[in-house]
């Protein structure tokens, strides 16, 4: 009879689940941030507008509006491989405790690993998407000032204005942005 795995057994392995958990999560941020800056409108509600879609859904208007404004900042092979990213993420987010992590214990008391292959697989898969995200945060979008207020900052910095240089322009004050 399959048991819920021993914690102490499978630390390795939930540490590298929690790694490749957080590059799905930095490269989905990626993704909204240049559909945000892509489609027409103010950044912050056009970022509000992907925030909660999944990562395929995502992919989707993604190309949509890459076509839409006959830009192509990521290929045919980008695509693709966000495709499969997908799926990845899918498996990590959705299956791999129910699907492969588990163990046995024998009558003997020996517990036997049922998830043979499944840390490798993580720690590949982290690798994989890791690139991906690298080569897809280094795209740069120009900024267009139309879809900046001055206050939009203070909600995404929390403290500070800065430009797309990385120069502060001002730091917030008290309650009120650029005070």
């Amino acid at each position: 009879m399959a048991h819920k795995q021993n914690p102490l057994a499978t630390d390795e392995f939930r540490i590298a689940h929690s790694k490749i958990i957080e590059e799905f999560q930095w490269l989905e941020w990626t993704l909204k941030n240049m559909y945000a800056k892509l489609i027409e409108g103010h950044y912050p509600e056009c970022f509000d507008e992907v925030a909660e879609k999944p990562l395929g859904e995502l992919i989707k208007k993604l190309k949509y509006v890459e076509n839409l404004n006959k830009t192509h900042y990521l290929t045919d092979e980008d695509y693709s491989n966000l495709r499969r990213v997908k799926d990845i993420r899918n498996f990590w987010c959705h299956n791999c405790y129910v699907e492969g992590v588990f163990i046995e214990r024998q009558p003997n008391g020996r517990i036997v690993s049922k998830s043979s292959g499944l840390l490798e697989r993580v720690k590949n898969d982290y690798e994989m998407v890791r690139e991906l995200e690298k080569k897809l945060a280094e795209i740069r979008i120009p900024e267009r000032a139309e879809k900046w207020k001055l206050t939009d900052f203070c909600k995404i910095t929390g403290v500070a204005c800065f430009d797309i240089n990385g120069n502060k322009i001002f730091e917030v004050k008290g309650e009120s942005c650029g005070q």
